[in-house]
């Protein structure tokens, strides 16, 4: 198996794990507000752990940077692959009741990205 194969499977585990724990929240999130119009709920960091959890398990040497993390995006990495996450984009869509959600994972290595799966 290629390493791009292993990136896309590890990709898709760590999407659909995410998108079943977002699954579990729908209904019964407690929102709070990051910013105007920009929210986060239970679901966010929930999904965003189950992320790093598949990733760095099949990845112990790289690092992840999730939306929810308090660093900023553009903080150098320590290691030459850095996954970046945005587990749930459409928060907001979440909080009322369920509907289209998103996230978005991909590897990235010397700033370009090198894959990128959807929840």
């Amino acid at each position: 198996m290629s390493n791009l194969d292993t990136y896309i499977e590890t990709c898709e585990r760590a999407v659909r794990a995410a998108g079943a724990t977002i699954r579990q929240w729908v209904g019964r999130t407690n929102t709070q507000c990051k910013g105007p119009a920009d929210f986060v709920t239970e679901a966010d960091y929930a999904a965003q752990e189950v992320v790093k959890s598949t990733v760095l398990q099949a990845f112990p040497h790289h690092s992840v940077l999730g939306e929810e993390d308090q660093i900023a995006g553009n903080t150098p990495s320590e290691t030459e692959y850095r996954w970046i996450v945005d587990p749930l984009d459409g928060t907001d869509e979440l909080r009322p009741r369920y509907s289209p959600l998103c996230g978005v994972i991909g590897p990235r290595t010397n700033g370009s990205g090198s894959g990128r799966g959807y929840i």
